[in-house]
């Protein structure tokens, strides 16, 4: 009976070391996988900072300022508002034929907009910023699925209230756009 005590010892100092071994190496990988996100995040904030700085130029200081002011009220990180406010203001400056001011101002407020969406549709920000982008390239179905009435009439009374004087035949692409 004592062989069979010291090698059933044997088996479970074994067993308990093979434990140890396994929970090591679950931890050491786990570490190693938040280390890689840190660092991929950090590279990823570092991209979308530059894309920001580039597409704000003379308006950093004005842009930082309304980013701080969104991420308080929105809860949003402000690596994402900047992302999507770079995108509004390189989609804009792509339109041709709107100033660097103009194109700023509207993508503040398009951000805004697409954020108030989000609040009160209940969608993700991502969905509701999609939405937006998608409307400002010329594509109105994904807004229409929320209910506003685009159509070439509504936006001409929209315009005229604006104080438009043009007729439809007048603007160019870019002003029905906008």
């Amino acid at each position: 009976g004592g062989k069979s005590a010291s090698s059933l010892m044997k088996n479970l100092n074994f067993g308990s070391m093979g434990a140890k071994l396994y929970f090591v190496r679950n931890i050491t990988k786990q570490l190693s996988q938040n280390l890689a996100k840190v660092v991929q995040y950090g590279i990823d904030y570092e991209e979308t900072l530059n894309l920001w700085q580039t597409a704000m130029r003379g308006n950093i200081s004005q842009a930082r300022v309304f980013t701080n002011e969104m991420t308080k009220a929105y809860g949003i990180s402000s690596a994402t508002l900047m992302n999507y406010q770079a995108t509004f203001k390189n989609m804009l400056g792509a339109l041709g034929n709107i100033s660097e001011t103009t194109a700023y101002g509207l993508s503040e407020a398009l951000t805004q907009m697409a954020l108030d969406f989000s609040s009160l549709y209940n969608v993700s920000v991502e969905s509701a910023m999609t939405k937006f982008q998608a409307v400002l390239s010329g594509q109105v179905r994904p807004i229409r699925t929320a209910g506003y009435d685009i159509t070439e009439q509504t936006l001409f009374q929209l315009y005229q209230s604006l104080g438009g004087e043009k007729s439809m035949r007048q603007l160019t692409r870019t002003e029905k756009q906008l």
